[in-house]
């Protein structure tokens, strides 16, 4: 039997790895097998590869795995520093449109795993290229913090619907129940009733961080306890406060855990690269939103242009017209890392609200062509991604005359 390619399909999952093997004619060359997500099992998989690279006197063997989750991760970088071969992390959308076009009915992870390989056969999709470890610390950092972020915004929603029954007063002097001297004070005196019947003297101790010389704001509190005194609270008694005492407490350990995540990701990022992102030279882009940014945009020379960056991110226009309709309808692709395109949007917003040039300049001109704000707003995004293209690409700051 001779053979110059071999096509691997690996189906992944959380605690097993579904293999196929195909050669050039797309014959399976050994039955579907599972390995496990331990050590034994990559070594498994490899010296079973091996033996059939031998067998078959094949001159390549090309991996091919979905992007499943954060569980592939382990097993593309065990091949990267185990082997030469190439590998090729896809899209599972890609594999499930191309196992629909063959008709498939059945699915298991074994079928999974054919399919795979010969997609990787029929389609011939280049190799992933290495994914840099500080990158991905980074961006599994920002994770965390969006993760927290929503998890501060659902406590808030429950606290504000505590505080109805408990201090409903408090959220018309507030501006926000997330600063801090409320939290604090909603830790230790969680009810009008029990702010009520506090001495002032009492209430003027309470401090920062058991800081005794960062006391919370003296006219601050005076007003509070005027508030208490007339309130409509419904919710009183001893322990009328507990939930909002225990929502006190986690809104401000999450605010202070995301103070520490943000500071954290800007110094891992210097640290890997000996000084800050150059995106912060843009105007209008803070130092940690453009060390997001760069994160996720990782490598820029994988991008042969500054077309393909776009594409990749989901910013170029696509036209839907079928049949006797008279007018297209046109809307971005919304292709890629919906986290880069929300960064985009907001300081694309930003921009345009303080006048920051070139953005600002390139909407107005857009909007006094006659395109509606959305479609000029859009657009104004994608210049923002190429000037960042660019920019990567050169590796130089930002230079408005440039």
């Amino acid at each position: 039997m001779d053979s110059h390619d071999l096509y691997v399909g690996i189906d992944v999952s959380k605690l097993k790895h579904d293999i196929a093997v195909i050669d050039d004619q797309k014959k399976l060359l050994t039955p579907c097998f599972a390995i496990r997500e331990t050590a034994a099992g990559y070594d498994e998989l490899f010296e079973r590869l091996i033996k059939i690279q031998n067998r078959c006197h094949a001159t390549h063997v090309n991996i091919g795995m979905e992007a499943t989750g954060e569980y592939w991760k382990n097993l593309y970088h065990f091949f990267l520093n185990r082997t030469d071969w190439p590998v090729t992390v896809i899209n599972p959308m890609q594999t499930r449109h191309f196992a629909k076009s063959q008709l498939r009915r059945a699915k298991t992870d074994s079928i999974d795993a054919v399919d795979i390989a010969r997609y990787m056969q029929e389609r011939q999709p280049a190799p992933t290229p290495p994914r840099t470890f500080g990158l991905q610390a980074i961006r599994d950092i920002d994770r965390q913090i969006l993760s927290l972020v929503k998890e501060r915004n659902a406590n808030i929603y429950r606290l504000r619907l505590e505080l109805g029954k408990t201090f409903p007063e408090l959220e018309q002097k507030s501006s926000s129940l997330t600063a801090r001297r409320v939290l604090i004070l909603l830790q230790h005196y969680p009810t009008a009733e029990s702010i009520r019947n506090t001495p002032a003297e009492k209430l003027y101790e309470l401090n920062y961080d058991g800081n005794k010389k960062r006391r919370l704001p003296t006219s601050f509190l005076n007003q509070v306890k005027a508030l208490a005194q007339n309130s409509i609270a419904c919710k009183y008694g001893a322990n009328a406060g507990i939930i909002v005492q225990a929502l006190a407490q986690r809104i401000n350990q999450i605010n202070q855990h995301i103070i520490w995540l943000q500071k954290n990701l800007v110094t891992s990022f210097r640290q890997q690269n000996g000084k800050p992102s150059i995106l912060a030279t843009i105007p209008g882009i803070a130092p940690l939103t453009a060390t997001i940014l760069e994160a996720y945009i990782g490598d820029v020379n994988r991008f042969a242009n500054y077309k393909k960056m776009v594409a990749y991110f989901g910013m170029n226009p696509t036209v839907h017209l079928s049949g006797k309709a008279t007018r297209s309808r046109s809307r971005l692709e919304k292709k890629g890392h919906a986290r880069v395109r929300g960064i985009l949007f907001l300081n694309t917003l930003t921009m345009i609200r303080f006048k920051v040039d070139p953005i600002y300049s390139f909407y107005q001109r857009k909007v006094d062509e006659g395109k509606p704000k959305m479609v000029a707003l859009c657009a104004a995004m994608r210049k923002l991604l190429v000037i960042i293209y660019e920019m990567l690409k050169n590796n130089e700051p930002f230079r408005l005359e440039k």
